[in-house]
């Protein structure tokens, strides 16, 4: 836990409690286990876009650089320490993925793979659904954590996936943005 423990101290108090704690969760979870992948959402659960406000959110979804904070570091535990790969699926259209690589980027984020979604990709659950399906389909022997925020779709999508192959699925994290009531297998956290 060193590496952890050291991106942690220039943290506040409480920051660096919330994060340690969902660091430690994921990585006593994971290590008992091969390969982990981790699925994260991007707008509202690592950038501050404020999908709940159309005009917020168009303007943050194009503009916006502002991540979360203590996001990136334990992201960057779980990819460093623990050699986690990722895979960002996020509901933002295609026309602006470059946007979303940059954020990505600019930010310190882990590599990953990035999917975003195309005309003709249908609602934002579908579309999260058929993904995070393929991605369990494609990797047979991984297992996933899985991070969103409660804006939109991600905690019914997540808990679908869970009901379903619950031996696949080591956590689900949701950021709590708005009041939505969250099903008994996500773990909500806070972060500044």
């Amino acid at each position: 836990f060193g590496k952890v423990s050291d991106t942690l101290k220039g943290m506040s108090g409480f920051s660096r409690i919330k994060i340690g704690f969902l660091a430690l969760i994921g990585l006593s979870i994971g290590s008992a286990f091969a390969g982990v992948r981790v699925v994260s959402d991007i707008d509202d659960t690592a950038k501050i876009t404020n999908v709940g406000n159309p005009f917020s959110m168009i303007l943050n979804g194009l503009f916006g650089k502002r991540a979360f904070s203590g996001m990136r570091e334990l992201y960057s535990a779980f990819s460093i320490e623990r050699g986690y790969s990722f895979d960002y699926v996020t509901g933002a259209p295609d026309v602006i993925r470059f946007r979303a690589k940059r954020f990505l980027k600019s930010n310190g984020f882990p590599d990953g793979d990035l999917h975003t979604r195309g005309l003709g990709d249908g609602e934002v659950r579908e579309y999260k659904t058929r993904v995070i399906r393929k991605l369990l389909d494609d990797h047979p022997s991984d297992r996933f954590i899985l991070v969103g925020d409660d804006t939109e779709s991600d905690f019914e999508v997540y808990d679908d996936l869970f009901r379903a192959v619950p031996d696949r699925i080591l956590a689900i994290y949701i950021r709590k943005v708005t009041n939505h009531r969250l099903p008994p297998s996500a773990y909500p956290f806070v972060t500044a």
